[in-house]
């Protein structure tokens, strides 16, 4: 399989897929699809949509590479980058005209899949000459460090636009969940879960 046609294949995945993680917590309220997914109509929450679609990807991607025996050096890296760029990009559009004009299914739908093409055409001309596990590492622990400042601004959001649901006028949970204290033992079992599959020693025989 061509690089060309997975970056087509993430461009509809990435558009497709966030329409189910945007419904997530609507339909399944607990403490998995609070960290994954919007708890409000806020712009805020929506950022955890693009975030969750992209690291689905990520996933399935690391495996479509690996079946087909495709080498991308700093593969985490990359993908971390593209997908801060894309939601640095959708906001840089996206909130001028929400601040201006309001809520617009049509073209919020428009933004965010103008935003991912753009994004997905930056990532498949982001080239590495080296690979490192360092910097991969790194970049793992910072895709879990944003998902925990997200859930913890979940659970204080500022008092702000950014944070404002404009459905209710509320800010953050407008349902009930289990704590947070037992949220982030949560958290931390599936870090630690996920860490240790993708970067577990090898074994090296004589």
């Amino acid at each position: 399989m061509k690089k060309k046609i997975i970056q087509i294949i993430s461009m509809i995945f990435i558009f497709l897929i966030g329409f189910i993680i945007h419904n997530l917590y609507e339909w399944c309220p607990n403490i998995v699809t609070l960290i994954l997914s919007p708890v409000n109509e806020s712009v805020f929450e929506h950022i955890k949509m693009i975030y969750t679609s992209y690291i689905i990807w990520i996933i399935i991607k690391y495996f479509i590479l690996k079946k087909y025996n495709i080498k991308e050096n700093n593969f985490l890296l990359k993908e971390l980058l593209t997908f801060l760029f894309n939601i640095a990009l959708f906001l840089t559009i996206y909130w001028p005209i929400y601040s201006k004009f309001g809520e617009n299914m049509l073209v919020t739908l428009t933004i965010y899949l103008v935003t991912i093409i753009i994004s997905q055409i930056l990532n498949y001309f982001i080239e590495f000459k080296k690979d490192s596990n360092v910097l991969n590492i790194i970049s793992l622990i910072v895709i879990f460090l944003i998902y925990a400042f997200t859930t913890y601004l979940t659970y204080n959001p500022p008092i702000c636009k950014l944070f404002l649901d404009p459905t209710n006028n509320s800010y953050g949970l407008n349902k009930w969940v289990p704590s947070k204290y037992f949220n982030i033992f949560i958290y931390i079992y599936i870090y630690f879960s996920f860490f240790n599959y993708f970067y577990k020693p090898k074994t090296i025989y004589n």
